[in-house]
C-alpha cells in the first residue's frame, strides 16, 4: 500500500502543553531572539510569525534587509512544518526560492507560512511578508523542506 501523503487541510488538534512547548522551543532559538521574532498565530500547518524592523537590519535605503526577511519567511516556513508533524520529527530547509515586490520599511513585518504539501521526506511551504497594516504582499516565497523523522530503535540496532 502507498505511504498516505499529508496536507495542511488534516485537522490537528493541540493541547495546551504542546503549544507552551511549540512556543518555548521558538523562543530557545537564539537568531530569532536576535531578530526579536515572535509567534502570533499559530493552526494547522500554518503560522504567523513577526519581527521588528529595527534599526540594525535595514539596508543603505533604510528599509528591511533582504536577508531579514527572507529569514522570517523562513523561519515561518519551518514552524508551518513542525505544527503537523509529530514530536522528535524535525526540518531544515534545503532550498527556497523569493521574490521582493515591494519594501518594508515602516514598524513591522509579518510572514504568513502555510505547508501546502507534506511527503515522506520533504514538504513544500509558501509563505507571504507584509508590512503590519500593509495588505499587500511584500515578499512571496516558496520553501522545500527536508523532513528528518526520528530513528526507530531497530534502525538504530542496525546502523
Amino acid at each position: 500500500m502507498p505511504r498516505k501523503r499529508t496536507s495542511a487541510a488534516q485537522p490537528v488538534t493541540h493541547s495546551k502543553a504542546q503549544l507552551r512547548a511549540f512556543r518555548k522551543r521558538f523562543r530557545d532559538v537564539p537568531f530569532l531572539q536576535l531578530l526579536k521574532m515572535r509567534v502570533d498565530e499559530i493552526g494547522d500547518g500554518a503560522v504567523t510569525v513577526s519581527m521588528p524592523i529595527q534599526p540594525q537590519i535595514r539596508q543603505y535605503l533604510g528599509v528591511a534587509h533582504g536577508g531579514a526577511l527572507s529569514s522570517l519567511a523562513d523561519t515561518a516556513a519551518t514552524f508551518a512544518c513542525l505544527t503537523i508533524l509529530p514530536l522528535g520529527t524535525e526540518v531544515v530547509t534545503i532550498e527556497f526560492k523569493f521574490n521582493f515586490l515591494e519594501p518594508v520599511a515602516k514598524r513591522r513585518a509579518v510572514a504568513v507560512a502555510r505547508v501546502l504539501r507534506l511527503g515522506g521526506r520533504t514538504a513544500v511551504v509558501e509563505a507571504t511578508v507584509t508590512e503590519a497594516g500593509v495588505n499587500k504582499p511584500a515578499c512571496v516565497g516558496l520553501f522545500t523542506m527536508a523532513v528528518l523523522r526520528p530513528k526507530s530503535d531497530s534502525d538504530q540496532e542496525s546502523s
